[in-house]
């Protein structure tokens, strides 16, 4: 029996890794001045103001500029994770095909994750769920605006299960997201019928009158 319980151990230690053993972290661009916007730059830049509220990146809403210095070490790739560090509501996301010479802003770190069997949708999940956040809290610092230190960050554990159940998670977590679409779809449609039968309504009222 004591064998079979530290064999459990043994298997559970090996799916709990730190992010730093998963993945390479290296700090967003970070601009010795305030990014000018260029329709004619040649990079684009992703910033907190990109994302909505279920934290999506609008890439059409990307700023171009031309940096002050040479910066194509940090250049995106598909696939990579950005994990917004600043601020109290923090948060990681996977890119998919950015444009070609997109960086990310200095207030976010790039997580390039160094195995093919972990998916990098169920790290982001895993990052973004609630005891998780909770030890980020609990490492960030200053009071103003918080800072997840890197060196902290790093060293979360997160805890790789197979790759089955990886894209199991994935697949419900995608569901989840399409459904709040749709309910906030079904709601923006619902007001405008409420509105336009309102407003019919009055209408009507008006017209009764000048008969």
């Amino acid at each position: 029996m004591g064998v079979l319980l530290t064999k459990r151990k043994m298997e559970k230690k090996k799916m709990r890794k730190t992010i730093k053993e998963i993945a390479d972290i290296q700090i967003g661009f970070q601009a010795r001045s305030k990014i000018e916007p260029d329709p004619r730059g040649h990079y684009f830049i992703i910033q907190i103001k990109d994302f909505n509220g279920d934290r999506c990146l609008n890439i059409h809403s990307l700023t171009k500029f031309n940096p002050d210095r040479k910066i194509d070490r940090y250049s995106l790739c598909d696939k990579d994770i950005i994990f917004l560090s600043r601020g109290r509501n923090n948060f990681a996301t996977v890119l998919r095909d950015p444009p070609a010479n997109t960086v990310v802003a200095g207030y976010f770190y790039v997580l390039k994750l160094r195995y093919a069997e972990i998916e990098p949708e169920y790290v982001a999940w895993y990052i973004n769920q609630p005891n998780v956040r909770v030890k980020l809290q609990g490492i960030a610092r200053g009071t103003n605006i918080p800072l997840i230190p890197k060196a902290d960050f790093e060293n979360i554990e997160i805890t790789i299960p197979s790759s089955e159940t990886q894209n199991k998670i994935v697949g419900l977590s995608r569901l989840m997201l399409k459904e709040k679409e749709l309910i906030r779809e079904i709601g923006k449609q619902r007001e405008q019928l409420v509105h336009a039968i309102s407003f019919g309504a009055i209408m009507q009222d008006e017209d009764k009158k000048e008969s």
